[in-house]
């Protein structure tokens, strides 16, 4: 419940989900966006500043928050730079150095856009969010799998 607490607490409780989503918005467009995973490391120290600073973010939870997601990426960022082929009936796994810019675009890219949903989620009420989207007519069954999916690690 962090996420909720952080949320609650956060300098831009009173700006409207509106405002925020559209931030959000930019930032995944701009991760999406972004040609060199430079960039895209640059596009993710700014939304981490913007809520860090702007929103009143304490790093040490944004760091808790974040962390299982930079594991999942570093493994998903392995599995995008190896190759599995037969050799006599046997698999072999093997490093591919060629596809490691890619890897780094794949990855840089998402470490920018889970910046930018995190600066939304760490700001706004998931109470503020649902309102939001039931107004922009998202289906009700998928705001109920949302909020599952939402409070489920927190019941585990």
């Amino acid at each position: 419940m962090r996420i909720d607490d952080a949320a609650r607490a956060s300098r831009w409780r009173g700006v409207t989900p509106v405002a925020k989503a559209g931030f959000a918005l930019a930032g995944l467009l701009a991760a999406f966006l972004a040609p060199t995973p430079a960039l895209a490391l640059a596009v993710a120290a700014l939304l981490l500043a913007v809520a860090v600073l702007g929103g009143g973010v304490p790093l040490a939870l944004y760091a808790r928050v974040v962390a299982p997601a930079l594991g999942f990426l570093a493994l998903s960022g392995l599995t995008l730079a190896v190759a599995v082929d037969l050799v006599d009936g046997w698999p072999r796994v093997h490093f591919v150095p060629e596809a490691l810019p890619q890897a780094a675009r794949v990855i840089t890219r998402a470490l920018a856009a889970l910046a930018a949903l995190l600066g939304l989620v760490l700001t706004t009420p998931l109470p503020d969010l649902l309102a939001l989207l039931r107004r922009l007519r998202v289906p009700a069954v998928l705001l109920d799998l949302m909020v599952l999916g939402y409070r489920m690690p927190f019941v585990l």
